[in-house]
Formats: structure tokens, C-alpha cells, sequence
């Protein structure tokens, strides 16, 4: 195996690169030369290395050898004693690593994405994850009052999904779909944020029901828009006219969503929903009913109540490969002072704190960072109203989450992220791959997931 010294590789063909720390902590990428360059530069990382370079003349196979890539600091030999343990951290880091984009990928079959919820909430099935020894077990969603007792508490997104959706006609005649971004905040002059389909010119009209139009005022890189109202009210004319923003793999065309709009407003909500303006639905929370939460109640559990308006930012795919580039758009959260006073007491009698959801989650790891103080040695945290961008990904350390209640999500998303940083990437894989065997139901309106 032979040892290259500089930047050889002008080739643009991808090649996979390491990018290596003087503490031994490697990156991994797969990329043109140039990119990769670049890339080291700005991670400032003292040495990099190219892996299984294509042949150029397209044979199969790979070149058997190690090209290195700018810098080797005498500083970092001392790292590594031989060649043999430097390639076996390198190779560590490619199979191992937590920041590449496709590593959190998998297959699911079409079968498996839920079209719509189970018939009553409390059926759905429960895979249960228990970090502690890697076991799994399979249970129906009510018999997560085993999980819970006076020792836990439960944490609730209380946020109510706005029907988003809004269908117009433009000038032409032709059909535009908007989706509305944070519908609950209302720029000078009627402006909202939103999505468009198809995207029409700035300064162009839609056209609603009751007489409302807009006009496309910005277009931002990212694929939002801004449009601007001729009337106010918008919230109540959503409530009215729109329809639920259900997340497109579930299958609604126009008439099918017009046709299911009331039975979507009743399931693709949950029961204690209260404050309107979130977009997107905690799905963890649709499988809860009146009288699980009554039951867990009675076992002692404390249910402490905080409101994340779940945006454009929980669901935004990521399209860096390095997913710590990922930067998430802000969303709006809220703990009142009785909430964050229950949140209080249970912390400092040091009780499991169950999420109910990755937006439960981040609102409460959102808190210990913008509100969190260590009062004797016990954290606390404050009545809080404010934005939150966290992005939580492996090698994150969790200061208020200790169970996690989920639903199996996208391949490539940041709640999956999420959820493999609460369990490991490994193990939730894993968890997946047996969860399709066994024939769970994913996604939105498909089965759940605890995470002890």
C-alpha cells in the first residue's frame, strides 16, 4: 500500500475522503478532490486522506492505496503508532461515523407508510427499545402506563395543527397550493411566509373563497415565498377553508383531501391540542386517549404541558452529506410559569423525564440551555417564550430527556437524528429493520416508539 504526499487528486470523479484531528477524531465524506479540499480547510483539520479512489480507465475495483492530502504535522505522528492503527482509526471512522448524511438512509417498503391512523389511538403498536441491554419488545400503545409511575413524568406538545393547505386559482384560471409557514405570525402588512406550488412571477395574484387574493411579494432562495393579503384574519380563514397540512407521503389528491378533510382535522391531531398555529402534528401525542392519560395520572405521573409550533424546520430535508452543516430554520416554543414550576419539582426529586415526541424533546433540551441554572447541583429552569433552532444529532448530551416517545420517521430526517441520538444509530437501525420484518406501521400516522 503505498503513501502519496499533496494534492494529487484533481480528478472530478468522487472519491471517499477522512478527514483526521490531532485528537484522533475522524470525518468522513464522499466528494471531488476539490470539495474535499476545500472542506478540510474549513474544519481546519490538520491532515486528510482519500480511501477507494475509482480507476480512472472504469475497470472495476479500486485503487490500493492511501493518498495524503494536505498537511501531516509532526505534531500528529505522536497520535498514531504505526501505519496499521492510523488506517484502523481512519477505517472506524468511515463505518462508525454519525455525521454522514447517508448513513441514517433505509428501505421501506410502500406497503409499510401509513395512509391513514389506526381505527381507535390507543391499537397502535408500541416497539420499545431499551437502551440499558439493546432488548426490544413489541406491545400495543396502551400499555405505556407499565412505563410510567410516580417516579416519571410526561412531557406534552400541546400545539394545535392550523389546516395550512390552501388551494387558489391564479389569474389564468390555473390551480396554486399554498402552505403556510407559520400562520400564527402575521409580518406588517399581511405578509405570511409560505410554500408554493407551482411557483408563479412576483407581483402576480391567487386568488380564494370569500373573497381573499394575495400577491407574491419575495421569492428567498430556500423555495419559500412571501405573499402579501388583502384582508386579516388569515388563522380564521385557514380554519375555515383550509386543509390539513398532512406531510406528502400520505396520499390526498385535492378531491380525496377535500373528501377526508373533516376525519384528517379529527385524527391528524391529538386530543389535548390547544394552542393553534403549529403546521405539522407531535405525532407521538395522536395514539394518546382521555383515559391513558387519566391512567397515568393515577399511577402518580406528573403531565407538565409546553407548546412548540412545529414548523418548516422539523421536516426540512437535510442536503448537506456532513449533517452537522445542517442548520435547522427557528420554531417558536413556550413553557408557562405553572408548567416550568412542575418541570422544576420534578427535576430536583429526580424523576425520569418521558418526551412525549421530538418536539417535546427539543422544547425541553431547548430550555436547559436558554433557561437552565444549576441550583445546587440541580438543574432549573424558567417560565420561557422564545425561538429554538437545536439541532440534535448523535454525540449529543441529553440534560432533561431520560425516555423518549416517538414515531418511526423518514430516512435522512432530523428527527431520526433525534431519535438516534437518544438511543444510538446502531441501535435504532436496528430497531427499524425489525419493526419492517414484523410489519410496523411508519411515519405520521403509523405505529409508536419508546425509548427507555
Amino acid at each position: 500500500m503505498s503513501l502519496k504526499r499533496g494534492w494529487v487528486l484533481d480528478n472530478p470523479k468522487p472519491a471517499l475522503f477522512i478527514f483526521v484531528s490531532q485528537k484522533s477524531k475522524a470525518r468522513a465524506a464522499i466528494a471531488p478532490a476539490g470539495v474535499a479540499k476545500h472542506y478540510a480547510k474549513q474544519l481546519r483539520y490538520p491532515f486528510c486522506l482519500c480511501l477507494a479512489f475509482e480507476k480512472e480507465n472504469g475497470g472495476n475495483g479500486f485503487y490500493n492505496e492511501i493518498c495524503l492530502l494536505g498537511h501531516f504535522d509532526t505534531i500528529c505522528r505522536p497520535q498514531f503508532n504505526n501505519r496499521k492503527n492510523f488506517i484502523a482509526i481512519l477505517m472506524q471512522g468511515i463505518t462508525m461515523s454519525d455525521t454522514l448524511l447517508e448513513n441514517y438512509n433505509y428501505d421501506i417498503p410502500k406497503e409499510l407508510i401509513a395512509q391513514k391512523p389506526s381505527e381507535s389511538r390507543e391499537n397502535s403498536r408500541l416497539f420499545v427499545i431499551n437502551r440499558q441491554n439493546s432488548s426490544f419488545y413489541h406491545k400495543k400503545f396502551s400499555d405505556i402506563v407499565e412505563f410510567l409511575d410516580k417516579d416519571s413524568a410526561l412531557v406534552i406538545n400541546n400545539a394545535k395543527v392550523i389546516p395550512a393547505r390552501l388551494f387558489g386559482k391564479k389569474e389564468t384560471g390555473g390551480k396554486v397550493e399554498l402552505l403556510f409557514l407559520s400562520p400564527h405570525i402575521e409580518k406588517d402588512g399581511r405578509i405570511y411566509s409560505v410554500l408554493m406550488k407551482p411557483f408563479i412571477p412576483l407581483g402576480k395574484k391567487i386568488f380564494f373563497e370569500d373573497k381573499y387574493e394575495c400577491e407574491i411579494v419575495s421569492k428567498k432562495q430556500n423555495g419559500e415565498a412571501e405573499v402579501q393579503f388583502n384582508k386579516g384574519n388569515i388563522l380564521d380563514f385557514l380554519t375555515k377553508r383550509g386543509i390539513m397540512p398532512l406531510p406528502p407521503y400520505i396520499r390526498r389528491k385535492e378531491s380525496l383531501a377535500a373528501d377526508l378533510k373533516d376525519f384528517d382535522k379529527n385524527r391528524y391531531q391529538t386530543i389535548y391540542a390547544k394552542e393553534i398555529g403549529a403546521i405539522a402534528a407531535p405525532t407521538a401525542g395522536l395514539h394518546f386517549t382521555q383515559e391513558i392519560l387519566e391512567k397515568i395520572e393515577k399511577k402518580g405521573a406528573d403531565i407538565i404541558c409546553l407548546t412548540l409550533y412545529v414548523g418548516w424546520g422539523t421536516f426540512k430535508p437535510i442536503t448537506k452529506s456532513d449533517i452537522s452543516k445542517h442548520i435547522m430554520p427557528s420554531e417558536t416554543f413556550v413553557i408557562d410559569s405553572a408548567n416550568a414550576a412542575k418541570l422544576n419539582k420534578c427535576l430536583a426529586e429526580k424523576r425520569r423525564i418521558f418526551a412525549a415526541g421530538t418536539t417535546s424533546a427539543r422544547a425541553l433540551e431547548s430550555l436547559a440551555q436558554k433557561s437552565g441554572k444549576n441550583i445546587d447541583g440541580v438543574l432549573q429552569i424558567e417560565a420561557f417564550e422564545g425561538q429554538t433552532d437545536i439541532f440534535i444529532h448523535p454525540g449529543y448530551n441529553f440534560q432533561i430527556v431520560k425516555g423518549l416517545l416517538t414515531n418511526f420517521h423518514l430516512p435522512k430526517s432530523t428527527p431520526l437524528m433525534m431519535a438516534s441520538a437518544f438511543s444510538s444509530r446502531e441501535l435504532l437501525l436496528k430497531a427499524y429493520k425489525e419493526a419492517i420484518e414484523k410489519k410496523y406501521r411508519f411515519f405520521s400516522y403509523g405505529d409508536a416508539m419508546l425509548i427507555l
